[in-house]
């Protein structure tokens, strides 16, 4: 609370100042931290900025309970919790390509109950259980793992399919090949706090917005 009560008086002397602490996940940590950092610091170089990695569920309740100042996270359910979305992150079906599937275009819902499917541990994996859920889909699921290297890794070795986001792929490919669903599929990817946020907080959460939230 002092630290709140210090950031909003050192902001109505026209200073930006004090520490955010934010939540993510790695495909964020890897694509958009980067960035962020860079071009945050470079308006509040006031401000510093601390961030651990976590799953969703993980993230969400931290910063619930105060101790995380906000987190990326893609749509949460159910909680007290402000979701401010960003981006629409596509969902792909990936293969080996020794798999008998990895010439199709695009991949039935229904086939993810064909093959055996390799999963994100719970906490990692809200989007794809909201897929299952939405499409009323089965899945035949022989693993689950929270490592995407690991995934990807069994995948390549055509071991089963798995079910990863685009921004999860964007630096890796390989030997795997990734097709796209007949019906839209996605992830929101957004940034999640509580009403009680401080100006310094706010103010990271506006430059997020300005980098990376979708035009519609």
């Amino acid at each position: 609370m002092n630290n709140i009560l210090f950031e909003e008086a050192a902001a109505l002397v026209g200073m930006e100042t004090g520490c955010i602490k934010i939540g993510t996940f790695s495909s964020v940590t890897t694509n958009w931290m980067p960035t962020i950092f860079k071009v945050f610091k470079q308006s509040y170089p006031g401000i510093s900025i601390e961030f651990v990695e976590d799953d969703f569920d993980g993230l969400e309740d931290r910063v619930i309970a105060g101790e995380l100042d906000c987190c990326f996270t893609t749509k949460p359910a159910g909680k007290n919790i402000e979701f401010i979305p960003l981006k629409r992150d596509p969902l792909y079906c990936i293969v080996s390509e020794a798999s008998p599937l990895h010439k199709q275009k695009k991949r039935k819902m229904s086939q993810l109950e064909e093959y055996p499917l390799i999963q994100p541990e719970v906490g990692w994996d809200n989007e794809i259980y909201e897929l299952f859920h939405r499409h009323h889909i089965e899945p035949n699921v022989k693993y689950k793992i929270s490592d995407d290297h690991s995934i990807f890794s069994l995948v390549e070795a055509n071991i089963g399919i798995s079910i990863r986001p685009g921004l999860v792929l964007k630096h890796y490919w390989h030997h795997i090949i990734p097709l796209e669903f007949e019906k839209e599929a996605y992830r929101v990817i957004g940034i999640a706090h509580t009403d009680q946020a401080s100006p310094a907080t706010k103010s990271f959460i506006s430059k997020v917005i300005e980098l990376y939230q979708d035009d519609e």
